[in-house]
């Protein structure tokens, strides 16, 4: 069974294209898709289909959705508290493969994939926009990688259509207008090249109040100096760290500065969580500092102690690795975008304050990001599947249950309509109540 997202969206079983009926249907199908295997919560699911437009009974509609489609997949719409999910792999979605083919840097193979607008059937439901949006994000970077490719195997003449029409479609995009201008350069048109940079100039402080990067003003540079080696289009070498230089030798550490890379080497997240003033920041950078050398794009260091709204986490991740694309009107896709096709580590410190939505960003990157790793330091762990936690000695894969406002959120960010057990590494804990939604407080059972 294969599932396609990435343009008219699709059903296809033993290699032909199987009709769902009904557009209700195909939503559902759509969206348990856009996160193969992963659980949705029936009240997600709900929020999701039909947002504010509630029928008179939301669960019982649900479940004659469900009841339907199972009919045309079987047994892979799987019933799982608190909801459903489809037990499919990542490969048997084409969204799935086009990002894992992104972060191992197959970026003609993943353009292969696709085929139009992503999610466009359902472009009139919040969920599937923001997928929408997200996917386009990434496939903006995978061309535009994939262009720097060709610029450096020397098809300079051949690709100044594309980046032209490219340009055009995206006049805000600092990266294309690199990449046209060094290839109309190496062509020998570089009185284009220089026009279409002062074109660019003005649109962006017309529009935005922008000036060019420095790298795009160093290539400007260049074209006028005739420089024969024009390096790349986009900046200056980026470096492969930010991370604070220490002060002092941290003395009396290493049993836990050792434990640290085994538990990077296990697990993706790893939260070094223990009271203020405990060194944990300390610490963490200097574990951060010896991995650096193990990942191509470095180790980055997000601080967060001066953020207030958990709105601007992204913005304080894009700051650190000192992102800037005017074309962007998000930095949270920018940043996923940007990390989708990197192998990188990040340590974002001080998560405490925030803790709910750097639990959800992190997942989210974690999710999008195939070899990026995080450490995070916090008074209380993120509660992200697969985090490994570290406190006084002791480290262990930690789960948990969360309360919020409208019931128990778990680790995949899920609701759960009644009852639930709480849970750390696999042992039962104590049950625990939580509210249901008044205008369907209820639950019934499940098809």
């Amino acid at each position: 069974m294969e599932i396609r997202v990435l343009g008219p969206f699709e059903l296809v079983v033993d290699g032909r294209t199987r009709p769902v009926p009904g557009s209700g249907e195909r939503a559902l199908l759509a969206l348990l898709a856009s996160a193969p295997g992963r659980i949705f919560s029936t009240v997600r699911l709900i929020d999701d289909l039909w947002g504010a437009a509630l029928p008179v009974d939301p669960l019982n509609a649900l479940q004659v959705r469900v009841s339907r489609l199972r009919k045309i997949v079987g047994g892979t719409l799987i019933t799982e508290p608190p909801g459903y999910r489809l037990d499919l792999d990542q490969a048997q979605v084409d969204a799935g493969r086009f990002v894992r083919l992104v972060a191992e840097r197959r970026f003609e193979e993943a353009l292969a994939l696709w085929c139009g607008p992503p999610f466009k059937e359902f472009e009139d439901q919040d969920w599937a926009r923001a997928e929408a949006r997200r996917f386009e994000e990434l496939h903006a970077v995978a061309l535009e990688e994939h262009l720097e490719a060709r610029l450096a195997a020397g098809e300079h003449a051949a690709l100044v259509p594309e980046l032209t029409r490219l340009v055009n479609a995206a006049p805000l995009r600092e990266r294309l207008l690199g990449q046209l201008m060094l290839a109309l350069a190496r062509s020998g048109r570089a009185p284009d090249a220089l026009a279409a940079y002062r074109a660019f100039r003005r649109r962006l402080a017309d529009e935005l109040g922008l000036t060019p990067s420095e790298g795009l003003r160093q290539l400007e540079g260049a074209i006028l100096r005739e420089d024969g080696s024009l390096g790349p289009p986009v900046a200056t070498a980026r470096p492969s760290t930010n991370l604070p230089a220490p002060i002092s030798p941290l003395i009396g550490r290493v049993a836990e500065l050792g434990r640290l890379p085994e538990l990077l080497a296990r697990g993706r997240l790893v939260s070094l969580v223990g009271p203020g003033g405990a060194g944990k920041t300390r610490l963490a950078i200097e574990a951060a500092r010896d991995a650096a050398g193990e990942f191509r794009d470095g180790a980055w260091f997000v601080p967060l102690a001066g953020v207030t709204d958990p709105a601007r986490i992204p913005d304080a991740v894009a700051a650190a690795l000192a992102l800037r694309d005017p074309e962007s009107a998000s930095a949270r896709r920018m940043v996923t975008a940007w990390l989708a096709s990197r192998n990188a580590l990040l340590l974002v410190d001080n998560c405490e304050h925030l803790v709910d939505e750097c639990a959800r960003f992190v997942e989210e990157l974690l999710g999008s990001a195939a070899e990026v790793r995080i450490i995070a330091t916090s008074r209380e762990p993120l509660g992200v599947p697969g985090e490994f936690r570290c406190r006084s000695g002791r480290c262990r894969r930690w789960t948990r249950w969360r309360s919020s406002s409208s019931g128990l959120e778990a680790c995949g960010r899920t609701f759960l309509p009644s009852r639930v057990r709480m849970t750390s590494a696999g042992s039962a804990g104590s049950s625990t109540g939580c509210r249901w939604r008044s205008s369907w407080r209820q639950p019934v059972s499940r098809p």
